[in-house]
């Protein structure tokens, strides 16, 4: 079933009698909602009532790296204006 979508998978497994689990993962090399893998595979033989897993892609998987740095980077930037502007009014208050 691979390469086919959730849909698709349904409908077979209803047509043929089988019992579907549907899973989900990312995949760099299979498109959103079409189907990574089964277990069993597909050479073997299933019949009717016996239980097939099959894995649908989620697409690729978020890279929360650069956000992140992003983030981290704007929060220390943050924190060092407010370190100046707590210097700066110290200085004035008490070294004038």
């Amino acid at each position: 079933m691979s390469g086919y979508s959730e849909k698709s998978a349904r409908d077979y497994a209803n047509e043929v009698g089988i019992n579907l689990t549907i899973k989900q993962d990312y995949s760099n090399n299979t498109p959103e909602g079409q189907i990574i893998s089964q277990n069993p595979n597909a050479q073997v033989e299933v019949k009717k009532d016996d239980n097939v897993t099959v894995t649908i892609s989620k697409g690729k998987e978020p890279s929360y790296e650069s956000s992140s740095s992003s983030s981290s980077s704007s929060q220390s930037n943050n924190n060092k204006i407010i370190t100046q502007s707590f210097e700066i009014d110290y200085k004035k208050r008490y070294c004038s």
